[in-house]
């Protein structure tokens, strides 16, 4: 079943599910940059999640997914720099990093072909993943041992 096929998930379910990750201090590992850049990635999820409130996800899409894709690029840029200081998991992070970039690509090109709701929905809890996984997972095993 392609991801086009199945039923798009109802949008208060997400809302839901997104008011439950909001910024706060638990999520910071110390590292200044990173913090920083973690609550730029909570500022765009608020302004994508502020636009399915007000029904305005058409007018802030393009911009958020460019903000989204420039994210990738800098914060994996930053990370990876830590890394020269010696981590054992080194490759499977940088892995990681290469498929939120390709991710984020595939969310473009699905908005060139057909935006709609669907897509918003999809990118919502796309990012609630990676905030569950990578930024309070792997992030804090890699960058804090």
């Amino acid at each position: 079943m392609s991801v086009r096929s199945r039923p798009p998930p109802q949008i208060d379910i997400i809302k839901v599910s997104m008011k439950c990750i909001r910024w706060n201090k638990s999520y910071e590992l110390g590292i200044p940059e990173i913090d920083i850049q973690y609550r730029i990635l909570f500022n765009i999820i608020k302004i994508l999640v502020d636009s399915v409130d007000q029904k305005r996800e058409e007018d802030i899409i393009e911009g958020v997914l460019t903000e989204i894709s420039r994210y990738t690029y800098y914060h994996s840029e930053t990370e990876e720099k830590l890394f020269e200081k010696g981590t054992l998991e080194i490759e499977e992070h940088i892995q990681e990093h290469e498929k939120f970039k390709e991710d984020i690509s595939k969310f473009k090109v699905m908005y060139e072909n057909q935006p709609d709701e669907e897509l918003v929905e999809m990118m919502l809890l796309y990012l609630q993943s990676w905030i569950e996984n990578h930024v309070i997972g792997i992030d804090r095993r890699d960058l804090l041992e």
